[in-house]
């Protein structure tokens, strides 16, 4: 598996944060089958996957960890703008705005040299989880949602719980201070098991193909998570596996929903 991850080709679509891009389209085409939406026009899958990447290429472009972030960064925000254009009367415009405004909180300081409080890093972290969330669920528009299933809000509850998983994984990896990591990897390992129900609630509104997709998806968080919490392992390693999760998830249940 290292020999595999230290590939040349593997270390650039991580690297180059096309492989968080990838996640990002596969979540949003996941939800949009899940919802029973129609499978819209490409600009508004376009503006996910670039949108994610240019915010991801913004976050890393003072570093240089990847020679080529400042292009993927021009080409990723050159291309977001212009899906935008195409489709933006297709997405929520609160969604949207929540969106931009909590990604900009996330890049900003990284071009200012701001000392900023230690509490910060805590909202960092909850604005991920809701860009994640809301892009990838309820950013396109669709009035039949506010309707409110119960399908559609257990679902949107598994991605937010999900997507929650993943970044304390991330944040763990991050904290220098080992009491207050000590009490996020027991949140994370709890978070874990509650993700266990969702199967059933699935199962219980009669989707079992999906109810057993989303069992997978909790069995592989729960092997990735206690294998990495006893490991040391790269940054390229974690994007991989924790990611990996998502992608995972993404791809099965779309897959699965298509099958059905």
């Amino acid at each position: 598996m290292e020999k595999y991850l230290s590939n040349t080709y593997v270390l650039f679509l991580l690297r180059s944060r096309l492989f968080v891009a990838f996640i990002a389209f596969f979540l949003s085409y996941e939800s949009q089958l899940f919802f029973n939406r129609e499978i819209y026009s490409l600009p508004f899958f376009a503006f996910i996957f670039f949108a994610t990447l240019a915010v991801y290429n913004l976050y890393y472009f003072k570093t240089k960890e990847f020679q080529y972030t400042p292009d993927f960064t021009f080409v990723s925000v050159s291309f977001s703008i212009i899906s935008l254009g195409y489709c933006y009367q297709e997405l929520d415009p609160i969604v949207l705005v929540i969106c931009i405004t909590l990604s900009l909180l996330y890049v900003a300081p990284i071009f200012f040299n701001i000392k900023l409080p230690v509490w910060f890093r805590y909202v960092k972290l909850l604005s991920v989880i809701i860009v994640w969330t809301l892009a990838t669920t309820l950013l396109h528009r669709d009035k039949e949602f506010y309707e409110s299933r119960i399908l559609q809000i257990v679902g949107i509850t598994f991605r937010f719980l999900l997507v929650t998983w993943v970044c304390l994984i991330f944040f763990i990896k991050d904290e220098s201070n080992q009491l207050i990591a000590g009490k996020l990897l027991l949140l994370t390992q709890t978070l874990t098991y509650i993700l266990f129900i969702f199967p059933v609630l699935f199962a219980w509104q009669n989707h079992i193909g999906i109810g057993l997709c989303i069992l997978f998806n909790c069995v592989l968080a729960f092997l990735v998570f206690r294998y990495i919490k006893n490991q040391k392992l790269s940054n390229d390693w974690h994007l991989f596996y924790v990611d990996g999760v998502l992608l995972v998830q993404g791809v099965s249940t779309s897959f699965m929903i298509l099958i059905l």
